[in-house]
This record gives structure tokens, sequence and C-alpha cells, in this order.
């Protein structure tokens, strides 16, 4: 089994504050995480800001995979979890405690887990939280519900971190590709069978796409659900 703190990437969309992504560099140190990717990050970030408040930690940032499509990062990855206060059919049907997506997450014995933020001052928008598997949500006071964002990752990566006491060897899922690989099969299989309608195409495919991706399923369950889908696709064709 592959240490689950090693298989962790941080994933910051369109991150403006230096001092901020600084933060988050120290908090990801501290917690034994060394993973970063930013997602079209500011051209006018202040990077003498986040060295400051890096603290012997700016090496994460410097080592950042740095990409302009949260797809493209997240592609590889085999379970991915976006940090979000805003609830909501829209926003995800189900959104994890922090505890029980660490939970989630140590019974993944192999393959990349991506937690993704927002932006500092709108949060993940709904294309970025609809790349992902599952929503996390931190639950805080009503009176003032937002957190800061290296606030958000440090609570994460802490309750990763003590985590890491209990992992346990369940499972290597299908990686993100082969999700949406799934998905499709499936999608299509139900769509000529006249079971869901083709007008509700992006509601019904993330439907199927988060339930499916918080299965976390083995690639032979993954094949197996293939075959079963692609034979009921050529009978209803036949038919």
């Amino acid at each position: 089994m592959t240490p689950l703190l090693s298989r962790i990437i941080i994933v910051l969309c369109r991150p403006e504050g230096g001092g901020n992504v600084g933060s988050i560099c120290r908090a990801m140190k501290n917690m034994g995480l060394s993973r970063l990717a930013l997602v079209s990050p500011s051209e006018t970030m202040d990077l003498k800001h986040l060295k400051t408040m890096a603290v012997h930690a700016e090496e994460i940032y410097q080592q950042a995979q740095l990409s302009e499509n949260l797809s493209d990062i997240l592609a590889s990855v085999v379970f991915s979890a976006g940090i979000t206060r805003r609830r909501g059919t829209r926003r995800k049907r189900l959104s994890y405690l922090p505890e029980e997506f660490c939970e989630k997450a140590s019974s993944i014995s192999e393959g990349d887990i991506a937690l993704v933020f927002g932006n500092e001052k709108n949060g993940l928008n709904e294309q970025e939280l609809a790349c992902c598997c599952a929503a996390v949500h931190i639950p805080s006071s009503p009176v003032h519900p937002s957190l800061n964002l290296s606030h958000a990752v440090q609570i994460m990566t802490y309750s990763l971190f003590r985590q890491t006491e209990n992992e346990v060897d369940r499972c290597v899922p299908i990686n993100d590709g082969e999700l949406h690989r799934l998905t499709e099969v499936i999608y299509q299989s139900l769509s000529v069978s006249g079971s869901i309608k083709m007008p509700d195409r992006f509601d019904n495919y993330k439907f199927l796409h988060d339930i499916l991706g918080r299965a976390t399923l083995s690639t032979r369950e993954a094949n197996q659900l293939t075959k079963i889908f692609q034979a009921l696709r050529y009978k209803e064709k036949k038919e």
C-alpha cells in the first residue's frame, strides 16, 4: 500500500493571493504533504509575500503542477473532492464532513487523491465542482461561515495527517479518465433504452458520474459494469 499522504494533491483553482498560497505551502509541509497543483493562478501574485508566508516551505510552490484546465489535473486521479460550504443539488447531492472524507481516502490503497479548493473570493464555481467526484464541507458558525482559504487547507491536511494512523488497504480504484468512460457507456445505454431523456444530459451524466466516483470502483468492477451495459445497449439496438 502506498502511504496516503504521498498520494494527496492539493489543487488550488484561480488563486490570487501570494500570502494565502504561501500559508498553504506551510500548512502542507506541517502535515507531511508536498504535492500542489495550481489551476490558472493569477499572473500578479506577490511571490515575495508568498515566500515570507511559506516559512521554509517555498519549494512546494516551486515544484507545483501548473495547468489552465482542472480536468487535466484530475485526469489521472482516482478520487477527487471539492471543498465548498455552499450546498444544493447543483453543488453535489452528497457532501462529506472532513472526517468522513479522510476515512474514504484511507480506504483507497493506490492512486492519487485530489482535494480541490476554489478562489479566495468566490470559492469553487459549479463547473469546477462538477469535475470532482464528491464535495466536502467544513462546519462553521452560520454567523460567519466563510473560512479563509489557507485555514480550510490546514483543517483538511490536519485531518488527513491524523487519519494516517488508521490506514486500511482495501482497493485500487479506477482513475477519473476511466470513470468518465464508464459513465458514458452507462449513460448511452440508458439513453438507447429510453430510460433517460437526452435534453437532461448534463444533470443525468453528472448524477451517474458522482455516484460511480463515490463508489471508488476497482478496474475489475468497472470492466464488469461496462460489459453489462454494453450488452444492454446492443440488445436494445437489435430490438
